[in-house]
């Protein structure tokens, strides 16, 4: 953006600066056939979805458990973790990611924001996903959705309550273009960590 954001909301600005890199997201996890929403998520592409958000997932409870920074959404990130690990147990495929995360580092609170952004955001995602997956043949088979059941879980208010706090701490151009970097680096983690073969 020409303007690094200015006047914009935290969150407007974020949601438009990661628009690309969100779609992509979307794309390379869930493919852009409409598979899932159509009731025909092949278990192949389900494995390499579950890898990568395990991969990710585990390296975010890393690093926000080295920060002092919004302790009380480590409990949320901790859950996520494990149950991305619970559905990896339950795939056959055991595939590994093509690189483990190294993810971006936390420096204050406008870069954990900025990563929270991604992280707390992909749970509203998650709470459609959760809500569609039974209905793809393949997938039936399995007992539960571990990380997709933990996201419908996440109590409503922990969005909005984010967004506040979004909106109380990036407060300058600076800090905004601060969070969107490490949004956009947050996201690449995906893209790292993605399994090519297997």
């Amino acid at each position: 953006m020409t303007d690094g954001g200015a006047g914009l909301a935290p969150g407007k600005f974020l949601k438009e600066h990661t628009a690309a890199a969100h779609s992509a997201t979307e794309r390379l996890l869930l493919g852009d056939d409409g598979a899932l929403r159509a009731g025909r998520l092949r278990l192949e592409r389900y494995e390499r979805l579950i890898t990568t958000t395990a991969a990710v997932w585990a390296a975010a409870r890393a690093a926000f458990a080295d920060v002092p920074y919004y302790p009380k959404y480590q409990a949320i990130i901790d859950d996520l973790a494990t149950a991305a690990e619970k559905d990896e147990a339950l795939l056959p495929a055991n595939l590994a990611p093509a690189t483990s995360p190294n993810f971006p580092e936390i420096t204050d609170k406008t870069t954990a924001l900025g990563s929270l952004y991604v992280l707390l955001g992909s749970t509203l995602g998650g709470k459609m996903i959760a809500r569609t997956l039974d209905k793809s043949p393949e997938l039936q088979p399995l007992p539960h959705y571990y990380f997709y059941e933990a996201c419908a879980a996440v109590p409503p208010k922990t969005w909005p309550g984010f967004q506040r706090e979004l909106a109380a701490v990036v407060t300058s151009k600076g800090d905004l273009e601060r969070c969107g970097e490490q949004a956009l680096a947050t996201f690449a983690l995906y893209q790292f960590a993605y399994p090519t073969s297997g």
